[in-house]
């Protein structure tokens, strides 16, 4: 309601904007196509690793107590299930080399500062 009258603008267009980006963020977040999704002058959102374990454990869980032989659609499910379990286990990986990455720079960065350190000290 402050937001709405800040913009000088009806409340209704305001909450609509908001549920339009939240969405938004939401669809691309859940489509695990990358770790992150910016959206301009609303910041990043990362995507939580822990989260991305639960999914994985849990669609694992799934697929351990359907029956895919009871019917078609059952089978069906199991394959999409296991597509997904794909999708957050790329996803995984790409965290874990991120991970990999910062560490490697942090290091980096440690080593260059440990050697101007012993530069400035002779």
């Amino acid at each position: 309601m402050l937001t709405a009258k800040k913009l000088d603008r009806n409340f209704q267009e305001v909450d609509d904007i908001v549920a339009f980006f939240y969405r938004y963020v939401q669809k691309r977040l859940s489509s695990v196509e990358s770790i992150a999704v910016n959206v301009p002058n609303l910041g990043t959102f990362v995507l939580k690793k822990r989260r991305v374990l639960k999914k994985i454990e849990r669609h694992k869980n799934f697929i351990d107590s359907l029956d895919e032989t009871a019917s078609i659609k059952a089978f069906e499910i199991k394959q999409e299930v296991k597509k997904d379990i794909e999708k957050y286990e790329a996803i995984l990986d790409m965290m874990n080399q991120e991970e990999e990455r910062k560490l490697k720079v942090q290091t980096l960065k440690e080593k260059h500062h440990a050697n101007q350190i012993v530069e400035g000290s002779q």
